[in-house]
């Protein structure tokens, strides 16, 4: 499956609508907000991976999303932790 879903797993929305012509804004989606997801499926044709989120219900009978408005929020590894822990206690400078 496209970017390996999985239960639990956090989505980033990096869009509040498929990329259609067509395709309405939803505003039950807010581009920018992190949901967790709670089914993945292969759907719509069998053209994309379909995702459940907790925070908030599609209008669809199957309250799925299309997956590719979201971008998977990947752990950490604990070098990439560490270096983000250090960057955070960096003294930030600002140039005028």
């Amino acid at each position: 499956m496209a970017d390996d879903w999985q239960i639990g797993d956090l989505a980033l929305c990096v869009a509040d609508r498929l990329p259609a012509p067509r395709d309405k804004p939803t505003k039950l989606l807010k581009v920018g907000r992190v949901y967790t997801v709670t089914s993945v499926r292969w759907s719509f044709g069998e053209q994309c991976v379909a995702i459940g989120l907790a925070e908030v219900q599609s209008r669809g009978p199957l309250r799925d999303w299309h997956a590719c408005i979201f971008r998977k929020i990947r752990p950490l590894s604990d070098i990439e932790r560490a270096s983000f822990m250090t960057d955070l206690r960096l003294p930030q400078t600002v140039e005028a």
